[in-house]
């Protein structure tokens, strides 16, 4: 629950404004552009709705696969136009509608689980405990990075998150994630960071192990003695 909170309160609070910003610049240099800028806040646009469109469709709410954005593809100096614009901006208000029920869905969910917790006055006394025992104020400040001043940033045509890495799901590649990443991806299927960090771990332990058994690293370097011997008689 609080994963869904922190997306969707970071979608419709800072990427869709920030998106929004950028039509807003292209509608207003439409006819006096910037070659360069203009450019970029297209393209910056396209690669961010692009990516968008699949995930919004994985959300299990009804009437999501609805949702669609014809005009992607226009989304470039060639082809933009007013009309373009307009269902830019549309679909941005149908993204922002989407962000808001997710927030609220899952904000209500959790506000019903914590009162199913205290019901009596002894299952609130165990949820205090509870908390007392497992919550810690300063680490979860720490992994939800609430104090950084600057939410999201653009980069090479990107927006990334800076908040709430704690929440956030790593782009696809072979075990690339950043800190505090709470699952990495491995051939296309997602995994605990715990169990693959604690794999590499023991991996690595097996082979500083299995290097020291045999010898290996003696070896390799007995070996480049021998041929640089080799060598320096040769010459």
């Amino acid at each position: 629950m609080n994963k869904a909170i922190s997306i969707a309160e970071y979608k419709k609070n800072y990427w869709i404004k920030n998106l929004e910003n950028k039509i807003d610049y292209i509608e207003a240099t439409l006819d006096k552009r910037e070659p360069e800028k203009f450019e970029a806040g297209l393209t910056l646009l396209h690669n961010e709705l692009a990516h968008e469109l699949p995930e919004i469709r994985k959300i299990p709410i009804s009437n999501i696969q609805k949702i669609e954005f014809q005009a992607l593809d226009q989304l470039n100096p060639i082809h933009i136009n007013p009309e373009v614009i307009k269902q830019t901006r549309e679909f941005l208000k149908v993204l922002k509608k989407v962000y808001i029920r997710i927030y609220n869905n899952a904000n209500d969910n959790k506000d019903n689980l914590i009162r199913e917790l205290q019901k009596t006055q002894s299952d609130k006394n165990n949820f205090l405990e509870l908390k007392r025992t497992y919550h810690n104020e300063k680490l979860t400040e720490f992994v939800e990075n609430n104090n950084e001043l600057v939410r999201i940033i653009e980069y090479r045509g990107r927006l990334y998150q800076k908040i709430d890495p704690i929440y956030l799901d790593p782009e696809p590649g072979f075990l690339k994630a950043h800190f505090y990443a709470p699952r990495k991806m491995v051939f296309g299927n997602y995994y605990s960071t715990f169990a693959i960090n604690t794999l590499i771990i023991w991996g690595f332990s097996l082979v500083l192990y299995l290097l020291l058994y045999f010898r290996l690293l003696k070896r390799l370097l007995d070996w480049m003695e021998q041929l640089s011997s080799r060598l320096s008689n040769q010459s």
